[in-house]
């Protein structure tokens, strides 16, 4: 067995406790490392770890560890969350958490769902009192971005207070933007949104990451658990998906699901979106990105031309200002360059650069073949 079907092997074993072969109990070192490195790029080394020992294969002192810390960043999780639940009810403004703050709940045990960070939706008119609010509790507050905030305190994991769960894809946000419609007040203050409207965001959010780079396996294995633990009402799910032209997308994501996390048989399309999403990492990588936008824009070439004169729909997103000021954009471009000068920014175009470069025409045929057969092109 190589390392990604000894990963999924364990990962079945851990979450839903399929029994685990002989070979994997007498794991060469070399077998080990690469489990290990693909287990971090994705997130899973906690459960990986964890499944090892209870089989009784000997591991690292570091990597013992790391279901401790697991344990211990998911207290702190759950700590945190509770007080920004608290706060905004205290506010009495009304809020939706979302992501890992809610699909941790459907693990064996929440330490198993790691995050970075607490995600919670309110609405767009109760941000800037939100955010007062929060300040009061000595959280400082980032730049607003696309459809968030970030804010920060000391002690404490981020908080990406969402006034918007739009992507940024047409497509999506037309049924996205609908998400309160598809809330039912749960208690005090606090929203919670039906099962299908929980999914389809999960498979938007997929859908999203898939078209820059890839989305981690962790995702995948949160749509598995929704469908094994949730009641799911096909046809609702079924007409968001459609209202939101990812119906293809969403049926190869939860086949997908379902061979990683039941064993099912990889058909093609499934073995080729596996591929990509293992190279991908946990939030996709530089190759795989340039692969995809290269695809979408028709080659090499008219990419690099898009990414010197990015077009306006996407510039109205980075400079609000432009809906209202169309005439104004030959200087937001200039002021766009200027600012990929600064060093973080210019290290990461570099990077982004040079990955595409690395595409082969090969490489993007297969990037296009893929996401015409799974329906995102």
């Amino acid at each position: 067995m190589n390392a990604s079907d000894i990963l999924f092997s364990l990962l079945r074993y851990e979450i839903n406790g399929e029994s685990i072969g002989e070979d994997i109990k007498s794991i060469d070192n070399e077998t080990l490392l690469k489990l290990f490195e693909l287990s971090k790029a994705h997130d899973l080394s906690h459960l990986v770890s964890d499944a090892l020992m209870k089989i009784g294969v000997e591991i690292s002192k570091e990597l013992r560890q790391q279901k401790v810390l697991s344990i211990f960043r998911s207290e702190s999780i759950s700590l945190h969350l509770k007080s920004i639940k608290e706060t905004l009810s205290k506010g009495e403004i009304p809020f939706i958490p979302l992501k890992g703050a809610v699909i941790r709940d459907l693990y064996p045990e929440n330490w198993m769902r790691t995050s970075a960070d607490i995600d919670i939706l309110v609405k767009e008119e109760d941000l800037d009192k939100a955010i007062a609010l929060f300040e009061k509790e000595k959280w400082q507050a980032d730049k607003k971005n696309f459809h968030d905030i970030s804010l920060y305190k000391k002690g404490s994991a981020p908080l990406e207070l969402h006034f918007s769960i739009k992507e940024n894809m047409e497509n999506l946000d037309r049924v996205l933007d609908k998400v309160w419609e598809n809330a039912t007040l749960k208690e005090d203050f606090e929203y919670e949104l039906s099962n299908e409207f929980l999914l389809f965001y999960l498979l938007s959010h997929i859908a999203y990451h898939f078209k820059k780079g890839g989305c981690g396996i962790r995702t995948i294995l949160d749509v598995w658990l929704i469908q094994e633990k949730l009641k799911i009402d096909e046809k609702g799910l079924k007409n968001l998906c459609q209202e939101a032209q990812i119906e293809v997308f969403a049926g190869k994501v939860m086949e997908l699901s379902k061979t990683w996390f039941e064993g099912k048989t990889h058909t093609d399309i499934t073995k080729k979106m596996e591929e990509f999403i293992l190279f991908g990492g946990l939030y996709g990588n530089y190759e795989n990105r340039a692969s995809v936008e290269q695809t979408v824009a028709g080659g090499r070439k008219k990419n690099l031309l898009s990414r010197i004169i990015m077009p306006y729909d996407k510039m109205v997103i980075r400079y609000p200002v432009l809906k209202k000021h169309k005439l104004l954009t030959p200087l937001f471009h200039i002021a766009r360059w200027g600012s990929t000068l600064k060093k973080g920014t210019l290290r990461r175009v570099t990077a982004e650069y040079n990955a595409g470069n690395k595409n082969s025409e090969a490489k993007i045929a297969k990037t296009q073949e893929l996401l015409n057969e799974i329906g995102l092109i």
